[in-house]
C-alpha cells in the first residue's frame, strides 16, 4: 500500500490529516481495548456465518462504498469549512 503524505493545507488534507489522528488516538476505542483492530467485524462475521468483508459492505461492492464514503466526508467537510467562512 503507497504511504499516504499529507503536505498541503487545504480544507480536504486537514480533513484527513485529522481523521488518521482520530484513528490512531482512538483505536483502543473502536477495538474495545483489543489490539486487532478487525476484531468487532472478525466476531460478528462468525457469528453469523459471513465474512468481515460482507459484513462491512452489506450488499453494495467494496470499493464503491469505498469512494462514496470518502467522497461524501470530504464534500461534507468543505460545507463546514465554507460555513465557518461565512
Amino acid at each position: 500500500m503507497t504511504e499516504l503524505r499529507l503536505t498541503g493545507s487545504s480544507p480536504m488534507d486537514n480533513l484527513l490529516r485529522e481523521a488518521l489522528l482520530v484513528l490512531e488516538k482512538k483505536g483502543a476505542d473502536y477495538t474495545q481495548g483489543n489490539v486487532d483492530r478487525l476484531a468487532n467485524f472478525r466476531e460478528v462475521a462468525k457469528a453469523t456465518g459471513t465474512t468481515m468483508e460482507q459484513v462491512w459492505e452489506g450488499s453494495e461492492p467494496i470499493n464503491s462504498r469505498l469512494v462514496d464514503i470518502i467522497n461524501y466526508t470530504l464534500l461534507f467537510g468543505l460545507m463546514v469549512e465554507e460555513k465557518k467562512r461565512k
